[in-house]
């Protein structure tokens, strides 16, 4: 694996903070979005990050209100976030607290492409699933890490397994975590070439493998024919960056997208095992009246986000195949 493909980032949004009117009072006329500084964050807005963190830890569990609901959608993708939105969907009020941080530089160097509207997908997905094993590739300063994290703290369950090439990054992530209060005692790092450990200490049952790292042709096939394998049947995998027929969405993707397109056809997946979030939110509205529930890239507020775009280039599959 390319040391460089560390270095890429993870993006996200920010959706405006909902503070109450006397959280804003207190908080006066001080800047509530951040700079592209590695700037020191305010602590009363840490402070606020904080407690609405631990406020989505002592929430109860909500009843499964879209089992039923979902059994009539052909795809599996969607009838997971249907049942996400309809089950934990108030639950996102919170994390997007987690989300606001993505342009502070002293929590994120650098900059990347995953949005918001991605991450809420994340959190639901791994709240349904309740993964016992999740493994992440590249988790680089932690954004995506944060929302599995949170999602699987809340579900009570599941070892995350999370590989990179430097500890470096894991280092910083860990102060990140510690100052937004997320426990991080679910999560098993290792610094490593995955391609070099994925035999020694890589699980032999995967639930949810989550890939946002070295785009490359080769490495994609690699991880296609060596990690793909063991996840569990009707698992989840993830990738990032990548487009249906290997479009490339932006200088990210170096061949990957083409290597998970040729992988589906020559397997011929089901079309309706697959999502590509782009071409979910492709239509305006969403096609699907429950998905209009994901919200949208905030394009009123330009500091949120990344680049002040939305491309969603994230791509789910469940593994029937």
């Amino acid at each position: 694996m390319d040391k460089k493909s560390t270095q890429r980032g993870r993006a996200g949004q920010y959706s405006e903070m909902k503070l109450s009117m006397i959280q804003r009072t207190r908080l006066g006329m001080r800047r509530l979005w951040p700079s592209r500084k590695a700037e020191p964050i305010d602590p009363e807005i840490l402070r606020v990050i904080h407690d609405k963190i631990q406020l989505l830890g002592q929430l109860g569990e909500p009843q499964d209100v879209g089992a039923e609901v979902q059994l009539s959608l052909g795809n599996r993708v969607e009838r997971l976030l249907v049942q996400g939105l309809q089950t934990y969907g108030g639950e996102v009020d919170f994390i997007r607290y987690w989300a606001r941080l993505r342009n502070e530089r002293s929590f994120f160097p650098n900059t990347g492409m995953y949005d918001w509207l991605e991450a809420q997908v994340l959190y639901l997905l791994i709240r349904c699933v309740k993964p016992e094993v999740v493994v992440e590739i590249s988790p680089n300063y932690g954004y995506s890490t944060g929302f599995l994290l949170l999602a699987m703290n809340k579900n009570k369950r599941g070892k995350l397994y999370s590989f990179d090439l430097e500890e470096k990054f894991h280092r910083h992530a860990l102060r990140s975590f510690n100052q937004v209060g997320i426990d991080t005692s679910r999560q098993l790092f290792f610094a490593a070439d995955v391609r070099e450990a994925y035999d020694r200490v890589f699980p032999k049952q995967v639930d949810v493998l989550f890939m946002d790292s070295d785009h490359s042709y080769d490495f994609a096939q690699w991880y296609i024919a060596n990690l793909y394998p063991r996840v569990t049947e009707g698992g989840l995998i993830h990738a990032h960056d990548v487009l249906r027929h290997g479009v490339k969405p932006h200088l990210g993707d170096k061949g990957e997208g083409r290597a998970i397109w040729e992988f589906i056809q020559e397997r011929q997946v089901s079309e309706k095992d697959y999502l590509y979030v782009s071409e979910l939110v492709r239509s305006q509205p969403i096609k699907l009246d429950v998905l209009q529930q994901l919200e949208r890239y905030p394009f009123g507020e330009t500091q949120i986000g990344s680049n002040n775009i939305e491309q969603c280039t994230s791509f789910w599959i469940v593994k029937h195949f």
